[in-house]
């Protein structure tokens, strides 16, 4: 615990440097069918709003989806405030494609927009019959789009048919609907890329907790960290998420072992221990959000499961048992017994992470708390009746740099 103190006091400093001022960004706020610009403190890279705060002349304004019409970034990101159908509530959706029938986003979720209202595209699940293989879902949305997009030609009806709920797949059926009819439309922010690629590679060192219970680690290490990782950044529709594929490189050493403290005259005592090197390269697929996102600096967490390629060298290895002499008293007799060793496997796991980041010129520079857990590492075989579970968890402290 005292060697992760300074980084929870590291973690805490970046975390109140948050609060600095940023430069404020232009916008388009719609009102009243009218266009007013003002200045938004923070970034346009944001998946929703919930309310839209600016400085006006200064002053700092709030608007919530009932007092204004929508409002439009310098990139391009566009948002309208409509009404989900059924409800009376009202929410800023992201309009990427606007025409007569118009695609909306938010919060991951593709809307059909018809005039003022917002109709959920939705895949519905066939739970209640005890169906709930994917071919048995129920794709509510395709009836959607044939009510809204059925008086074209075959070839659109056949588009839809076809269509899945992704944007690239929708904005090719909108774009053919407005084309076949003769309709106009616009692509808001097509020059912001859907996924932006990125690189990430890290150092750092960590601590290790080891379990086989009831046999003991002789100690509980620590080893230095080294990972690669290729990032994706859903730029388009929630930029602050991202996914990390990549690989790390972990290697510690360490010694288990069992014995019988008491001794009972006529019983035997058995003695097992094993000093091992362990390799482990990690597969982790990550996601991380940023709680806090801001043109030079950010807050995330990160979640993800990581697959683990585990490699043992045993460095030395003794197993043995000991018992009284029957022919001279009080003489223990210590007789050697088949390796017992532990047999470690390729298997999942898990981690989270806490970071903090900070833009230095093209790249930034990165700081993070990292947990891994692996569970079924490995097992030993004592008897042919009982396997003790190898598991291994890590907390490691983390510098980085991206691209």
């Amino acid at each position: 615990m005292k060697f992760y103190k300074p980084a929870i006091v590291i973690l805490l400093y970046f975390f109140s440097q948050l609060s600095w001022a940023q430069k404020a960004s232009k916008l388009l706020v719609i009102k009243d069918g009218q266009s007013v610009e003002m200045s938004y403190l923070g970034e346009s890279d944001f998946s929703f709003f919930d309310q839209l705060k600016v400085i006006d002349g200064g002053v700092e304004k709030s608007f919530d989806a009932a007092q204004i019409d929508g409002f439009k970034f310098e990139n391009g990101r566009y948002f309208l405030s409509k009404k989900v159908r059924g409800t009376e509530e009202r929410h800023f959706f992201q309009i990427p494609f606007e025409g007569e029938k118009s695609i909306g986003v938010i919060k991951s979720g593709y809307y059909l927009i018809l005039g003022d209202e917002a109709i959920l595209l939705s895949v519905d699940s066939r739970e209640n019959t005890s169906m709930v293989s994917r071919e048995l879902k129920r794709k509510t949305y395709l009836g959607v789009l044939h009510y809204a997009l059925d008086d074209c030609s075959p070839e659109i009806t056949e588009m839809v048919n076809g269509v899945n709920l992704s944007y690239p797949s929708l904005e090719r059926l909108f774009i053919a609907y407005h084309e076949c009819k003769g309709l106009e439309y616009e692509l808001h922010g097509k020059s912001i890329p859907f996924f932006k690629p990125g690189f990430s590679a890290s150092v750092g060192f960590g601590s290790i907790n080891q379990k086989m219970d009831p046999l003991i680690f002789t100690t509980q290490g620590s080893a230095p960290t080294f990972e690669i990782l290729i990032d994706l950044i859903f730029q388009k529709f929630s930029p602050r998420t991202k996914a990390q594929l990549g690989a790390s490189l972990l290697s510690y050493e360490d010694t288990w072992r069992v014995s019988d403290d008491g001794f009972i005259p006529g019983q035997a005592r058995e003695f097992y221990q094993e000093e091992f090197k362990m390799r482990l390269i990690k597969l982790p697929a990550v996601f991380t959000y940023n709680v806090i996102h801001k043109e030079k600096q950010s807050l995330y967490l990160g979640a993800g499961i990581t697959y683990s390629l585990a490699k043992k060298e045993s460095i030395s290895e003794i197993s043995q048992w000991e018992f009284n002499s029957p022919y001279e008293e009080n003489t223990i007799i210590t007789r050697p017994r088949d390796p017992v060793l532990l047999d470690t496997r390729n298997t999942s796991g898990y981690l989270w992470k806490l970071g903090y980041r900070r833009k230095v010129k093209s790249s930034w520079i990165s700081t993070e708390y990292q947990f891994d857990k692996f569970s079924n590492l490995g097992y030993a075989v004592l008897t042919s009746d009982i396997i003790y579970k190898y598991s291994m968890s890590m907390n490691s402290l983390k510098i980085g740099v991206s691209f």
